[in-house]
């Protein structure tokens, strides 16, 4: 997922409104794009960091979907009985586990195949899920997806990550998961998602 972010270290310049402002510009291996403006006159540091998601991935007819759709999601958990204030703060009403092993592409290409059942059967395996009827679900282990069907992804960089507070199974699951990621040399065809639209 790429980013932006704006590093200025000072806001205010004493030069006319017509004199350019240096801005230094590069792209990190990740992808992020950096922005950095210096000036000494004043000792102030000011950092934003943009994801490329939410509000900033609707369409043009459609602004304020995002924030409406998290606020729907909100008044849904409370309707239910839960707390809406996990939706803006997971930590402090979630039993979070912050040990995590980065599950990374063994070769640079583009995501081919990805074999879900053996996905879900690697976090069973570790506690996220049950593999006999009696084993209790421990809510602390999952795995996130950073990369989808279809994306382009270079060696070494992170397909995903593996939640869990037993590291050496966090481990195996991930080499687990790895292996269930298929990377081929060209992009492929993506399938058909949406078959047809009925309306009514």
């Amino acid at each position: 997922m790429k980013s932006t972010v704006a590093l200025i270290a000072s806001a205010l310049f004493a030069a006319s409104a017509s004199a350019a402002i240096p801005i230094q510009h590069w792209t990190q291996q990740s992808g992020a794009q950096i922005y950095f403006v210096q000036s000494e006159t004043l000792p102030m540091v000011d950092m934003r960091v943009d994801f490329d998601a939410g509000g900033r991935r609707e369409a043009a007819d459609k602004a304020g979907l995002a924030s409406v759709t998290a606020d729907m999601t909100s008044k849904g958990i409370a309707a239910q009985g839960g707390e809406p204030r996990v939706c803006d703060a997971p930590d402090k009403f979630l039993p979070l586990v912050h040990t995590s092993v980065r599950v990374e592409s063994p070769r640079s290409g583009y995501i081919t195949s990805v074999d879900t059942t053996e996905i879900g059967h690697a976090i069973a395996a570790i506690g996220g899920g049950r593999v006999r009827i009696e084993d209790t679900v421990d809510p602390t282990v999952g795995f996130t997806s950073e990369l989808k069907l279809g994306d382009q992804v270079r060696a070494g960089e992170a397909i995903g990550v593996v939640y869990c507070a037993d590291s050496d199974a966090a481990a195996e699951a991930a080499r687990r998961i790895q292996a269930a990621y298929e990377i081929g040399d060209a992009a492929m065809q993506l399938p058909q998602l949406v078959k047809e639209i009925v309306n009514e």
